[in-house]
Order: C-alpha cells, then structure tokens, then sequence
C-alpha cells in the first residue's frame, strides 16, 4: 500500500541546496508523482465500490428470501436499501415496496398504521421506477400507481405529494406505451385528485389541463372498468363546472 505523501515536501531551495535551473523538469516529475499515484490508488477505489455493489447485493438476495418467506413486517422494518440508479437498488427497492403494501393489506382501512404503510410503499416503489432501466421499470410505475391511488383514498402523507407521485406512474406508463389504458387511469385520478385541492372554480382549471393528451378519449380500463369510465365523467364534469376553456 502507498505510503501518505505529504503536501510539505521541499522541492527547491533551503540552505546549502543550489535551485535547479528552471527546466520544467520539477512540474514533470510532480505531474509523474500524480500519476503514480493515482495508478495505484485505483484498484484500491475500485474495490471499494466493488465492496458496496457486493453489499447491496446480499441485501437483495437476503430480501428475496424474506419476502418468498412472507416475512413482510420484518422487510418493512429495515432500513431502505440503496438509492442508486442501479438494478441492484431498484429490485431491493421493489422488494421493500411489496412488503409496506402487504402491511398496508392487512391493517386496518384508514387507520395511522395503513397510512404509514401505504406511504412507504410510495416512496420504495418511486425510487424503484427511477433506479431501474427504462424498459424494466413497467411493474414498479404499475405498483408505484396502485400504491398511490391507495395512498390518496386513505389520506395517507401529504395528498399533494401522493397525488404527484400517481400522475408520475401514470405518465411513466404512458412513456412506455402511448395511449396506456392503466396509465390513464391513474393519470387521470392524480389530476382530479389535484383538482380537488384547489377552491371550487377555474381555480382547479390548470390541474384539469394536466391530463395527458393520450388520455383525451377517455380510454377505459379493463382491469378497473367501471371506476375508469366514472373517473373520466367526473373530470369532464369537472371541467365544465370550472368553466374551463
């Protein structure tokens, strides 16, 4: 291992010692010091990012094992993995997202503890759309839009943020498909949602122009069909009660 180096090292000058001519030969060697070090410093650095990639990835396949097992309060009370735009954060941040809305499932509706659940699984399943690659990000916006959509119902965290966090998924599906039914939908639901907050009037105009044009025709969901053509006569009614342009 290179030894430090002081920054207070003599190079020219001090009694008894005659300067070098001015060469360019000193700015040289300092720049060949650097490189030497830097050349051994790297596979130093390059271990330590490997330890922290290693970590991340025993702690994802220590969280698969806990969630096959069906060990979800003791998932949802660990710290949150890593955040990095990395597989290996996405997948662990996927897995900490399943395990708060299972809590969330099994508590009581409307109670703090959904409420912090369904939270959670907000925050876990949007850092997971982020940190996965573009074309495998498709399941977590669909979990981050259901989480969401839920997290609204319930009044879960701060209704702004929860509703920002559905137009997010619904977008992002709708990047990923144009004219994405299930995209539309939560979409759809964030944009009303949005309206909502705002005084009755033309107030609520600006969230209703949101919606995605994609989504204009009303595309009904199957999953969700009935609650997909409801929302839509609700936005449409919305708009004209506003006296939106």
């Amino acid at each position: 291992m290179a030894q430090p180096v002081s920054s207070a090292v003599a190079v020219d000058g001090g009694a008894g010692i005659t300067p070098l001519p001015s060469t360019g030969i000193l700015p040289t060697l300092r720049r060949l010091k650097l490189a030497w070090l830097a050349a051994a410093c790297l596979p130093l650095m390059l271990l330590a990012g490997c330890a922290t990639l290693d970590g991340a990835t025993v702690r994802l396949e220590a969280d698969k094992a806990l969630l096959q097992a069906g060990r979800f309060a003791e998932l949802a009370a660990q710290p949150a993995p890593c955040e990095r735009a990395e597989p290996v954060c996405g997948q662990a941040q996927e897995i900490r997202g399943e395990a708060c809305r299972a809590m969330a499932a099994q508590a009581e509706p409307f109670s703090a503890a959904r409420r912090a659940h369904l939270e959670c699984a907000v925050l876990a399943y949007g850092v997971a759309a982020r940190a996965l690659p573009v074309a495998a990000r498709g399941q977590a916006l669909r979990n981050l839009g259901a989480a969401a959509n839920d997290a609204v119902t319930e009044g879960a965290g701060d209704p702004a943020r929860q509703a920002a966090a559905e137009l997010a998924a619904g977008n992002g599906l709708l990047a990923l498909r144009p004219g994405d039914a299930e995209g539309c939908y939560y979409a759809g639901s964030a944009v009303l949602a949005q309206a909502l907050m705002q005084p009755e009037g033309p107030g609520r105009c600006p969230a209703l122009r949101t919606l995605p044009a994609a989504c204009a025709a009303a595309p009904v969901w199957a999953t969700r069909a009935e609650q997909s053509r409801l929302l839509f006569r609700q936005i449409a009614e919305q708009k004209q009660r506003s006296q939106c342009p």
